[in-house]
């Protein structure tokens, strides 16, 4: 197929790697990355709301097209590069899993008739706070895109434009960068020795492949994602990949379990209170 990619950097070797053509016209499917981001402010008309400036607890995720798809993804930020939200605050990961009931039910039945307006055929998600007030709604995934992908047996093109539904589990993508991010986001060159097995897991933001060499001059480095059927699973999984990385000075969060949990715990709490 061939693929068009507006923004979308993580995507390009994982999507070449799978036999599909990158292109700059003529293409079967455009993935524009630029057009996610925050919903209109007429979303929040609709839902007559208006937004407060609170820290996201947690986030919804379903996929849209001519209606909501059955399946509701939650997943949690790992807002800090260092564990126990230490250090520098970016989004370093998101861990989530399928839930059966949708907290947010209400909102998205509420937008849909605004979607199907607009023909907008993706990802939708809902930041929610701790006060399950409404943080932001958005356009796309974010980073828990790549921990879906985990779950799909179809190629990232057919995924994108079919929409199959995807292996229901928890899955997660946690940042890995090194020294001196991020104070710079250049490093010395290093080259990475991948194997097969391996890139199913990794989305390089910038790599760069020369015949069977791969290099990246980024201090930020790729983003690993796992799946498995709990939490515990996709953590190990999670650094069995990590530690596999010949990276010096390499930087990620390795308190994914007990952070998650409490989290999950926590939102199971106030969902029962609501």
């Amino acid at each position: 197929m061939k693929v068009k990619l507006e923004g979308y950097d993580l995507l390009q070797l994982a999507i070449t790697s799978e036999g599909d053509t990158l292109v700059e016209k003529d293409e079967e499917l455009l993935l524009d990355e630029s057009a996610e981001g925050i919903v209109p402010s007429v979303a929040m008309q609709v839902l007559g709301y208006i937004l407060k400036p609170e820290k996201e607890f947690f986030m919804i995720t379903k996929r849209f097209s001519s209606g909501w798809n059955k399946q509701t993804y939650i997943s949690f930020p790992l807002p800090t590069l260092m564990n126990n939200d230490l250090g520098y605050v970016f989004e370093a990961g998101r861990v989530g899993r399928y839930i059966p009931d949708n907290p947010c039910k209400e909102i998205f039945n509420t937008l849909e008739s605004l979607f199907n307006e607009m023909k907008y055929k993706g990802f939708v998600s809902i930041k929610m706070s701790r006060n399950m007030e409404i943080v932001s709604v958005l356009f796309g995934a974010g980073l828990s895109l790549y921990a879906i992908l985990e779950g799909s047996k179809q190629k990232i093109s057919d995924f994108m434009l079919n929409g199959e539904d995807v292996l229901e589990s928890w899955s997660a993508s946690i940042v890995v960068s090194r020294y001196p991010f991020p104070l710079q986001t250049t490093a010395k060159r290093l080259f990475l020795n991948l194997t097969t097995s391996a890139m199913k897991h990794l989305w390089f933001y910038d790599l760069n492949v020369f015949k069977k060499s791969a290099y990246t001059d980024a201090s930020k480095v790729c983003l690993v994602t796992a799946w498995a059927t709990s939490l515990h699973e996709v953590a190990k999984r999670i650094y069995r990949t990590c530690n596999g990385l010949d990276i010096p000075q390499k930087q990620h969060r390795t308190d994914i379990t007990p952070y998650i949990t409490k989290a999950w715990t926590d939102f199971l709490c106030r969902v029962r209170q609501e």
